[in-house]
């Protein structure tokens, strides 16, 4: 029996956190919506997720990352219990990685969905002490309502996944409500990236180059290549409007390699007609960093467009640098050989330490 009981708790709680699973969800968001007293009650969906979680297993590990998941676990459960006396029903599950999902039955008050939602958020912005650390963490969150959302679990717990996504790219740290307009915007998103795919081929593509003033001369002694997307119907789209459903869809390496290309080919034009002192800097994505041939690809660059590689700047992030430090480690020795200026960007950001920094043979941060 003790077996039984085991096996049956195994099948409806997550491993890591102890809470009720997706599956035990899926049981219980049936109960509440088709129940015969409960046709004409009104129940909501909220679904949280911490926003940079994957910052801090880059940075610090899976170890850290599930403790401080089991910490969050934990916090959202006393900041739900002190919330009884206004939803004595609610429930939470962890639908793994650092997905949580409140499920509540019942309410009176229209606003009670949200106002709750807004205290879990809350209870999550105090610091989280995790193997000696201190880590500081926010999430956003999704609320959908039956029955105005969804008539069914699948399309609240979906809808409620729409607006939590909202959320973060509004910056997280927030909570948004969803709105039948979503999936309408969901469906432009993914027109958007169907045509992403051909832009290159279309040559819809822009650089632009930022200047890089020394302070003392106020002489331009270099620039960073950014790209822009030229698009037929939405006009000049900024970077912060489409690079991150390139990365999401992979296509950001295609890009990226574009970019170097064509800035190395535009700069050593330049220097033809007498502007030879100008450093190129430019952006090199994470999929670009993680791919093994990364140096032979800047090497056959700079022989196929002329451009020394002492005028060359590749930037990485904080984040990228981070991911694998011995790999990191390696492959920056490997573009240091080639001739190529190498520097850090959005240092601090992460959960780096400087004594990383010294093993990285780098030019400027």
């Amino acid at each position: 029996k003790r077996a039984e009981e085991q096996a049956i708790h195994q099948a409806y709680h997550d491993a890591l956190t102890d809470l009720p699973n997706r599956r035990m969800f899926q049981e219980h968001v049936q109960s509440v919506l088709y129940a015969p007293e409960r046709t004409a009650a009104r129940a909501a969906v909220i679904l949280a997720g911490m926003d940079r979680f994957k910052v801090v297993v880059e940075s610090l590990g899976h170890t850290t990352g599930d403790a401080l998941l089991r910490a969050v676990g934990g916090r959202l459960s006393e900041s739900l219990a002190a919330q009884r006396e206004i939803c004595p029903n609610c429930a939470l599950y962890h639908f793994g990685g650092d997905l949580f999902c409140v499920l509540v039955p019942g309410f009176g008050l229209e606003q009670m969905p949200v106002l709750l939602a807004e205290q879990l958020i809350a209870a999550l912005r105090k610091p989280f002490y995790v193997e000696g650390r201190e880590l500081n963490v926010t999430a956003s969150a999704g609320v959908s309502i039956f029955p105005l959302d969804g008539q069914d679990g699948a399309t609240l717990l979906r809808n409620a996944d729409v607006a939590m996504q909202r959320a973060k790219k509004r910056g997280g740290d927030r909570l948004q409500c969803y709105t039948a307009d979503m999936n309408e915007r969901a469906a432009e998103w993914l027109q958007l990236e169907n045509e992403l795919r051909h832009a290159e081929e279309f040559g819809e593509f822009r650089l632009y180059y930022h200047p890089q003033v020394e302070i003392v001369t106020g002489r331009v002694v270099g620039m960073e290549a950014l790209v822009r997307w030229q698009h037929p119907r939405h006009g000049l789209l900024a970077p912060g409007e489409f690079l991150h459903l390139a990365e999401e869809s992979g296509l950001i390496a295609d890009i990226g390699d574009w970019i170097l290309r064509t800035a190395c080919a535009e700069v050593q034009g330049w220097r033809a007609q007498g502007l030879e002192d100008l450093l190129l800097a430019v952006n090199i994505a994470a999929r670009q960093f993680a791919h093994d041939g990364l140096p032979q690809r800047v090497a056959g660059v700079l022989a196929e467009t002329g451009l020394p590689a002492r005028c060359l700047e590749l930037e990485i992030t904080e984040t990228v640098a981070m991911q694998d430090v011995v790999r990191t480690t390696a492959l920056l020795h490997e573009l240091k050989e080639i001739g190529v200026r190498l520097s850090v960007d959005d240092f601090g950001t992460g959960f780096s330490s400087l004594n990383c920094l010294k093993r990285f043979p780098i030019d400027k941060l």
